[in-house]
Formats: C-alpha cells, structure tokens, sequence
C-alpha cells in the first residue's frame, strides 16, 4: 500500500489520585446532573475498619517497545506511555525514556500524567524506532483490618469525589439496562450499608456468579459486561468500579503491570503476555481506599467466602494510570482515544509502505 501520509496507532490491547491533575473543562451538563443524583452515603458507617499500608518492595521497572518498517519513509514518529502516578499503592521516584520524552497530560477531565516522545524521521529513524521507559518505585502492601489505623484515615477533596464518580462511556451506569439489571441483581445500597458492607457483599456475588475470558478484541462497557457475565481483568474492575458508583461510591481502575519481569514465550489464552493486568479499589469514608482485583477472584478463589483478593493487595503491582480511555493529542492527526496504556501508542507521518510492519514488547523488573 503505497501512501503519501501515513497514521499507525498501535498499543498494547491491556497496555490494559495523590499526583492526577484534575482538568480545567469540567464536566458536561449532563454529567452534572447524574453525579448531582447519586446517593450520599453517610458518615459513620465503616466504623471498625483501617488499612494496613507497609512497604513491600523498591522496582525498577523498563519498558521496551521496537516498532520497524523497512518500507516506511517517516518524517516524524509520535510515541505516548503512561507516566505511573503516585498513589497509596506506589510512591513513584522516576520515570524517564529513551529517546528522551516531555510530560504532558491526557486531554480529559481527569488529566493523567503521561510521556510524549516525539522522535525525527532521521538516519534509521526513518524507519524503525527502539523505545525505553524507565520507572522506580515503592511499592506498599495494604490490608483492610478490624481495628484502628495508627495513621490518619484519608479524605476525598470534592473534585477527587466527583472524578471517582463520573459516567463515561465504560463506566455506563446511568444506562438504563444496567440500572434495571443492578436492581434484578440486589446491588442497590441498603440504607444503613456502609461501603465496605457493600462492596464486600457486591464483590462476593459477581465473584461467584462471573467467569474469565480473554481475547484480543474485547468490548469492556458495564453495560455489555453484566449481560455477559463474562470478562477479563480490565472489563470484571470497569463493572465493579461501574456498579461501586452508580451508588455513590467513589471507585477507579488501576491499569498496570505485575512487578515481575514477563517470560520469554508466555501467552495468556494464546496471545502474548507481558503482566499486563487491571485491578480496581473503592474509597471508604473514615478508611481510606480499600483494594480488590476482582478476576483474580473469579479465577483463583473458589472458597465460599470468595474474599482472598477483596482488601488484600501484597504490593506487587505496578499502576501505569488510573481508569481507562485516555485522550491523546497526536500533533499531527488530532486528538485519538485509545483505552489502555500500559504500553506504548504511536503514530507515524510519513510516506512509503506498511508492508513488513512488525513490534517487539518486553517488560523487564529487579
């Protein structure tokens, strides 16, 4: 195919705040109004609960991606990665890349920190491009817990609540099919539940009745996942976090990667795999944000209580950014969305041919 512009977007499919930006547009009237409807969860109701936050491990983690086209003719190569934020989970010390990037930020109401590396169409860069991302950080351990926590339970700026509650295109929970099928199912919040209450009980039900499935092309909206039944880890925290605000709750998606090296050949359902995965957490007044991971749930806990992975995060995950869909500006293709970005998004302006197109991932820790 021979072109005189070329845009090439490729990203990993599971590529897929503390430190998130909140944008300046705001929200949309119809937004306004849903999050002006949503039930208020009083005070007072997770009395008894804390969490246990310890340090874990310290990583360094690299990203690498290749992209090479012996036929292509780039004039200039855009490249985007997520720049991993600070959260109770991790306390970020560097990110950095090579070739050198820019911070810049999604443009979304939720401004998440990313990297913009833009690199010359020059030498063999006109052609083939070899990209590193650099990330250390702390990582915690935390563990929800009867009793009193010895530090100061943490508390949601207004903007922090209302960015944890939005709608959007996945987390659909105004739809009215799932409002009804929240109803059929008795996830609607009794009056005197708190959050963890609920979302305990909430936890135990999708865990015993929802089973895993993986594929390269998957639509992941609450709305399709609870008709379903059936996700993988990213569509299983997009439905919890869904059903978790639908009743006030403050909840996000956590997108990222195991902090462990991937294994030369490793394969997930016959696809590659490079510890890629999504989790999620909720946010319970006079707690704190309380973890769980949902697909871990549905595939590894088969004990009746179904709660080995709700409020009990080891400190072994890497969060690369927080909740999907990501807006992108391209420079030269406007603004592109892309879901996950737990690896790398690029585009190409250029010419020649995109025959003999090919990309080459690893994820390396120690």
């Amino acid at each position: 195919m021979n072109i005189p512009s070329l845009l090439i977007l490729l990203s990993c499919f599971l590529a897929m705040g503390c430190t998130e930006r909140l944008g300046a547009s705001g929200f949309s009237d119809e937004e306004e109004k849903i999050l002006s409807e949503l039930p208020k969860v009083p005070v007072g109701l997770n009395s008894g609960y804390a969490i246990e936050r310890r340090p874990s491990e310290k990583v360094d983690c690299k990203l690498s991606y290749q992209v090479s086209a012996p036929s292509l003719v780039a004039d200039e190569w855009i490249f985007y990665a997520a720049h991993a934020p600070s959260l109770p989970s991790q306390e970020v010390s560097h990110v950095k890349s090579n070739p050198h990037g820019q911070l810049a930020f999604s443009s979304s109401v939720l401004q998440r920190k990313l990297l913009l590396i833009r690199v010359p169409g020059e030498g063999g860069a006109q052609h083939a491009v070899d990209l590193r991302v650099f990330t250390g950080a702390q990582l915690f351990s935390r563990k929800l817990i009867q009793g009193k926590s010895q530090e100061k339970a943490p508390t949601l700026s207004e903007p922090e609540k209302r960015v944890a509650l939005r709608p959007s295109e996945m987390f659909d929970y105004p739809a009215p099919p799932f409002v009804v099928w929240l109803k059929e199912k008795g996830y609607v919040r009794a009056k005197a539940e708190g959050e963890i209450g609920f979302a305990r009980r909430v936890f135990q039900s999708l865990a015993g009745s929802f089973s895993y499935e993986y594929s390269e092309q998957m639509e992941r909206q609450a709305t399709r996942v609870c008709r379903l039944g059936k996700s993988d880890c990213g569509g299983l925290s997009v439905l919890f976090v869904a059903i978790m605000r639908s009743q006030g709750i403050p909840a996000r998606c956590l997108s990222g990667r195991w902090a462990q090296s991937a294994e030369p050949g490793e394969s997930l359902h016959g696809i590659a795999y490079y510890q890629s995965h999504v989790k999620a957490e909720f946010f319970a007044q006079g707690v704190g944000w309380v973890p769980v991971d949902l697909s871990l749930a549905v595939s590894y806990d088969l004990s009746s209580e179904r709660l080995k992975f709700f409020g009990d995060d080891p400190g072994d995950f890497l969060t690369l950014h927080v909740d999907p869909t990501l807006s992108l500006d391209t420079h030269h293709f406007g603004v592109q969305k892309i879901d996950w970005l737990q690896g790398a998004a690029f585009w190409v302006k250029g010419g020649g041919k995109l025959e003999g197109l090919k990309t080459k991932e690893n994820w390396e820790v120690r």
